[in-house]
């Protein structure tokens, strides 16, 4: 048969960049239309999912998990906090603390988890030695699907004091084999999720590209 020569076809080989971008004729990615760009984050690694930079905050677009850790420097006492956007009702997003021996896989870290779940409507508090061990989930209202909920912890070694919205919610010590120091990160497990205005200490600890500007 006679194929016109203005017919377009995209390969499906890249399967990111050809059909998760949607189906067009487009030659650059990251552009802002479709998806975000995929980057370095200074001071930042990820796993188990690429994250991107949108507008000065961190973003993870998966149906699966990520986790971000500051690995600039690690913390055993102070103050944390964040501003996390649930953009998917699947999503358990937040906080992972003290943590060491991080690596690709949804449990694949030590550390303590404190996190929003948007589709139970509770804050989850758990445990990670390279497995997941739950702690508690405590019910409490906050910001729906898509708008953004503070969270903020004072951590004592194994002891944390959690904010939510500016309220305490709860206060815990791990007397179990304790994680008394180590990394901070942001995690969310089985959907979407954006944060911005992380500190450390009052400290804004910029979402940045590593990337050299031209």
């Amino acid at each position: 048969c006679r194929i016109e020569p203005l017919i377009y076809g995209a390969g499906a080989e890249d399967v990111n960049h050809e059909i998760y971008g949607g189906l067009y004729d487009q030659k650059i990615f990251g552009e802002g239309f479709e998806e975000p760009a995929k980057v370095s984050i200074k001071g930042f690694k990820p796993y188990d999912s690429d994250w991107s930079l949108t507008s000065g905050m961190a973003q993870l677009v998966t149906a699966q998990h990520g986790k971000l850790i500051y690995t600039s420097r690690q913390i055993s006492s102070g103050t944390v906090e964040v501003e996390v956007r649930m953009d998917n009702i699947n999503a358990i997003a937040g906080f992972i603390l003290n943590v060491t021996n991080a690596a690709n896989g949804a449990d694949a870290f030590n550390g303590y988890e404190v996190a929003l779940n948007a589709q139970k409507g509770v804050l989850v508090l758990g445990k990670h030695q390279q497995n997941w061990q739950p702690v508690a989930e405590t019910a409490t209202s906050f910001n729906p699907l898509g708008e953004w909920n503070k969270i903020r912890v004072a951590i004592s070694g194994a002891k944390l004091d959690i904010y939510l919205n500016g309220k305490l919610i709860r206060k815990d010590e791990d007397t179990s084999s304790p994680l008394k120091s180590g990394y901070i990160g942001l995690r969310s497990y089985g959907g979407s999720a954006t944060f911005r205005n992380l500190k450390i200490n009052d400290e804004d600890i910029a979402f940045e590209s590593d990337s050299p500007k031209s």
